[in-house]
């Protein structure tokens, strides 16, 4: 598996054109698989629980071994915690534990609701 980013797009004449937001497209050597779009840095850490890569930018975490991408505000509360230690689902919440150099831990929780749609919080 593999990210390559993309910085030019076509426009309507066939040409090549800057792309507004960087595009990460995953490949797993023949086809592509996904795209991750996003205007700032990003930022892998490897899980050596999941033996992947989870991937990050201010607002979104992506783990691709368990096709898993939470969009939130939230996911700046996490600076620091790179680790990936455990992911549990239970019913329509996933829980994301990560841990810090120091053995520290905060956990991800994005919960899924008819009303309110995602609900993330950081404990």
């Amino acid at each position: 598996m593999a990210f390559l980013p993309v910085d030019r797009e076509e426009n309507e004449d066939g040409h090549l054109v800057p792309r507004k937001t960087r595009l990460w497209m995953r490949t797993n050597g023949c086809c592509v698989t996904d795209a991750l779009e996003t205007d700032g840095e990003i930022q892998a850490d490897w899980s050596f629980a999941y033996h992947g890569f989870v991937l990050r930018t201010q607002d979104m975490i992506v783990i691709p071994m368990k096709d898993i991408k939470i969009s939130s505000s939230k996911v700046v509360e996490l600076k620091g915690y790179n680790t990936l230690i455990d992911v549990t689902k239970e019913g329509w919440e996933y829980r994301l534990t990560f841990s810090n150099d120091k053995y520290e831990f905060k956990t991800l929780v994005s919960k899924s609701t008819r009303d309110c749609g995602y609900i993330v919080t950081v404990d």
